[in-house]
């Protein structure tokens, strides 16, 4: 177990809660973050962090230099070598090659199963298999559509369209590891969601009134309205943190800011 599996652990152990819910966007806006904190202080990187600008690759997203094996994080996976754990295609070009998780999950997404809890030495590759073969459809990344995206009025409309649009296209488009609740095994995610963060902040800067909007069902789990003062829960990867103080990018427990999307 790494570092790096402590995300992948937390993203399956409570992060199931921030799906189709008010705090999709605010629990992985502090998960990042906290990615974003390890690398820092536990790696010493010092760069910035890098976004995965998908509009500019929606009409050829096998292309995308994001999936090179030098300059990227490696492509596709090697049809000659199956996962056992899902069925998809081990990744074995690029940095990640014949990357190996500790962790085994059914091939529908939310019913992974951790084997390791008993000292099993058990573990399965890092997998894609892009739905169409050898590329996916990535129509609802084109920026007519993002732009509609973000046109959206009220917060409950706009998280709907992002999430089921452009965040689900990568997922179910690449498959494999990244349509498991352990998807931050795959680093694509970490670029995916930092677009998805991006977006975001540009939606809250788009008009006065999205600035801290924030409503819609609070969790998956629960049909409570949700707050600013919501308690997000992370495990053992941190203390929890409270919306209103990761609302803003600029204030609170964050500082930081994107460049600006294209209209």
């Amino acid at each position: 177990m790494s570092r790096w599996d402590d995300f992948a652990w937390t993203h399956y152990q409570v992060g199931f809660i921030a799906h189709d819910a008010a705090c999709f966007l605010s629990w992985h806006r502090w998960f990042i973050a906290l990615f974003e904190s390890s690398l820092r202080t536990d790696c010493g990187y010092s760069g910035p962090m890098p976004y995965w600008d998908w509009t500019l690759d929606w009409e050829h997203p096998e292309l995308a230099s994001i999936f090179d094996d030098k300059f990227g994080l490696g492509g596709n996976g090697d049809k000659m070598h199956t996962s056992t754990a899902d069925g998809a295609w081990c990744v074995e070009s690029g940095p990640f090659a014949g990357a190996q998780i500790p962790f085994d999950y059914s091939a529908v997404a939310g019913e992974e199963v951790f084997l390791n809890a008993q000292g099993q030495n058990t573990s399965f590759c890092l997998s894609r298999k892009f739905a169409l073969g050898n590329s996916f459809d990535a129509s609802q990344l084109a920026p007519q559509h993002v732009s509609w995206v973000l046109s959206q009025r009220g917060y409950v409309k706009f998280l709907m369209e992002l999430e089921e649009g452009p965040h689900n296209t990568i997922p179910f488009g690449i498959n494999g590891t990244f349509l498991t609740l352990y998807a931050p095994e795959d680093p694509i995610f970490f670029l995916h969601h930092m677009q998805l963060d991006r977006l975001w902040w540009s939606w809250q800067k788009s008009r006065p009134e999205n600035a801290r909007a924030y409503n819609g069902p609070s969790t998956s789990q629960t049909t409570a309205v949700a707050k600013l003062t919501d308690s997000l829960p992370f495990g053992n990867l941190s203390e929890d943190v409270i919306v209103k103080d990761i609302i803003d990018t600029k204030r609170g427990r964050l500082c930081y800011e994107y460049d600006e999307v294209a209209a």
